[in-house]
């Protein structure tokens, strides 16, 4: 099992997503952006704040590939999770009010038990 300091939960909606940022577990900042080059730009500002980052976010279609290819762009490890074993894995130990910010924190906690 990797051990994982700071990880980028990534919630990913149609225009904007909301990123909660956990080191050790414990949530450090959450913000959101939007899907484009402009809010790529603030998420690679702030993951360079960090040695080695990793980010985890839902394979959602087309609406997660722009972030998929921007964090291959700049090289960051990234774990792409299918939406329903995502979902599963939130329903059974963490979700209990759904909101883009928990569904965000609860993907990074996700990350910790990978």
């Amino acid at each position: 099992m990797m051990t994982y300091n700071v990880v980028f939960g990534i919630d990913v909606s149609s225009k904007s997503s909301t990123v909660s940022v956990l080191i050790k577990r414990n949530e450090f900042k959450h913000f959101t952006i939007a899907n484009d080059l402009v809010g790529f730009n603030e998420l690679l500002e702030q993951l360079q704040c960090y040695k080695h980052p990793v980010v985890i976010f839902e394979a959602t279609g087309v609406y997660s590939l722009p972030l998929q290819s921007f964090l291959d762009h700049h090289n960051y490890d990234y774990t792409r999770i299918n939406p329903l074993s995502a979902k599963k894995l939130m329903d059974n130990n963490l979700r209990h009010l759904k909101t883009d910010r928990t569904d965000a924190h609860n993907l990074a906690k996700i990350q910790f038990d990978v």
